[in-house]
């Protein structure tokens, strides 16, 4: 549904036969709270045979068709410690819309990455179990990219005395969390 869900979906799937990974058209609007699913989206439903969600609320505009699909669901947010959102409703400016109770952001910290690889790995070898050791691999493979960039943005730090994160959008609190940074 989204691109990180698309990227980790895709390292997952790699070289896997018979599985082709196609994103719902959601990078068309700035807030997902706002999407409407399009006929594109409504025809990818209609022929899936899993659809991998970010989960934690971000996709609600998806109940629907969800339960008219024969599609497995994957939620990459089950087992994540997830933050209670910041603006849970948005102010007048803003339309007084709700962004749901949960952060929906929580793959920007790699310890929340790994737990949806490991989520997205563990529904494919559900619904594809003949594939499962090639999921589990490739999973294993991605997984363990995500170390190592913590560890760089932990070494990058090294010795920045009150260094903080100042961002325009609050999707950056779990990475600063991650990082032990001060958001500003």
């Amino acid at each position: 549904t989204t691109y990180p869900i698309y990227l980790f979906t895709s390292a997952l799937t790699r070289d896997v036969d018979g599985v082709v990974v196609e994103r719902l058209d959601t990078g068309s609007t700035s807030c997902l709270h706002d999407y409407t699913l399009s006929v594109n989206d409504m025809k990818k439903l209609a022929h899936a045979q899993v659809v991998a969600l970010n989960g934690a609320g971000l996709e609600d505009f998806m109940d629907d068709a969800l339960a008219a699909s024969s599609a497995a669901v994957i939620d990459c947010s089950q087992g994540v410690a997830l933050l209670e959102n910041a603006d849970h409703i948005h102010e007048e400016g803003d339309g007084g819309h709700d962004h749901g109770h949960w952060d929906p952001h929580y793959w920007m910290d790699p310890g929340n990455a790994a737990v949806m690889v490991r989520n997205l790995q563990e529904g494919f070898a559900l619904a594809d179990p003949d594939h499962g050791d090639a999921y589990a691999r490739n999973g294993e493979e991605a997984a363990g990219q995500l170390p190592s960039f913590a560890g760089d943005c932990t070494q990058a730090l090294e010795g920045a005395e009150g260094a903080a994160l100042i961002t325009f959008h609050d999707g950056f609190r779990y990475f600063a969390q991650a990082l032990g940074l001060p958001l500003l």
